[in-house]
């Protein structure tokens, strides 16, 4: 044992040949075989004690005074980094303090937000992914249609770029290059909004680069309404081509959405009782709606020709409507058409007409009355109120 004491403390010379540093060692060794060498015992790194051995006393000096200054200056990192890691670092270091950050703030935002993102996909593929998606979730085919239109715009702009790669700065540039109005660029940024929405809860992105986008200012436009002579003309005009009267009074009289035209079924009509029925499914608000067939309504119906038997199924509205619609309204007399003219016409004249804001908001199926404000009413007085609500066929009692 005491053998054995005595060749450790000659191998290692710990007092008289020892140079110190930083908490580093360089200790001179004498081998089983005598010959001599150096070694630097670097302490305990990543856990494990670290031992280098220099045949040169002179080198391994060189090494140890090296080891002590990078210690010195990036502590443990600076003995452990290869001159590759080194430069990384120094690199990233300096890219961070330009922006107010520290590595450790870096690291704490990858470890919150980076690890979020476990299903990178591209944006093509991620768009297509979330409108099959909104397929199986039963949305309705404008709605799909809309989606497709604005998403694959977007898809196409950053074609090889990752959801979890996008920026605020890359939607804003891409929004103002679609060429949009103010309006329509709010729009189809809310659909943007959904898209990331559902690629952050699908594990594709981390963070939502639409956070902090601000909208665009609109403009407030005046509501366009159609005139007293208009509405009579387009009316007469419905006498003389059928096929467009109940869906013009349901819009005129009723102020149904176009949208909810254009799935409403003559099923959902009873021209007997007085009512239309609106499923949830084809209304914008998904919210089922029971509308009354005023006398008025059921007589230009009527004396358009319409009765119970012709209206037993299929589609109220004419196919081909984007192309009849126009020809239709040109036909009596107008020169252009007002955006969603039937709509915001009902809206201004019956609250001319009644004064009723919650009665209107029903009738229209709106969440709100600000939407009523800004959207759907102009000002109309009582007095053409009252002759709007007064058209009757000619003949009528």
């Amino acid at each position: 044992m005491e053998k054995t004491r005595k060749d450790a403390k000659r191998r290692f010379a710990r007092h008289s040949d020892a140079t110190h540093g930083w908490g580093m060692v360089l200790r001179k060794r004498i081998n089983r075989a005598g010959s001599v060498s150096w070694q630097i015992d670097y302490g305990v790194v990543d856990g494990k004690r670290k031992r280098v051995s220099f045949e040169d006393k002179a080198e391994a000096e060189r090494a140890l005074v090296a080891a002590k200054d990078s210690r010195k200056r990036l502590g443990a990192l600076g003995v452990t980094a290869s001159p590759l890691e080194m430069a990384e670092f120094l690199a990233v270091r300096e890219r961070l303090r330009s922006c107010g950050a520290s590595i450790l703030e870096a690291v704490e935002f990858f470890m919150e937000h980076g690890l979020r993102v476990k299903h990178p996909k591209l944006m093509p593929a991620l768009v297509d992914d979330f409108i099959w998606s909104r397929i199986e979730l039963g949305r309705d085919v404008r709605t799909i249609q809309t989606y497709r239109h604005v998403l694959r715009a977007l898809a196409r702009a950053f074609p090889l770029r990752h959801a979890h790669e996008m920026t605020r700065e890359d939607l804003k540039a891409w929004r103002r290059s679609q060429g949009w109005s103010p309006a329509t660029q709010n729009k189809a940024m809310g659909h943007v909004r959904g898209l990331f929405k559902w690629a952050i809860a699908e594990k594709h992105a981390g963070l939502d680069p639409c956070e902090g986008l601000e909208e665009v200012t609109v403009s407030p436009a005046e509501v366009e309404v159609l005139s007293l002579r208009s509405c009579e003309a387009l009316l007469l005009t419905g006498l003389k081509v059928p096929r467009f009267m109940p869906f013009l009074v349901l819009g005129l009289f009723r102020g149904m959405r176009r949208s909810e035209l254009e799935r409403l079924r003559w099923e959902e009509i009873n021209l007997e009782s007085g009512s239309v029925i609106a499923s949830a499914a084809k209304v914008k608000t998904r919210r089922r709606r029971v509308m009354e067939l005023t006398p008025q309504m059921r007589a230009w119906i009527s004396a358009a020709g319409w009765t119970e038997e012709k209206m037993q199924t299929g589609p109220v509205a004419p196919s081909n409507l984007k192309v009849l619609w126009p020809k239709f309204w040109r036909q009596a007399g107008l020169s252009r058409w007002p955006h969603n003219g039937l709509r915001h016409t009902f809206a201004s004249m019956h609250y001319a007409m009644h004064q009723d804001e919650a009665a209107l908001q029903a009738i229209l199926g709106q969440r709100s009355t600000e939407v009523l404000h800004t959207n759907y009413r102009a000002i109309k007085t009582l007095g053409e109120a009252e002759r709007f609500f007064a058209f009757m066929p000619p003949g009528a009692v």
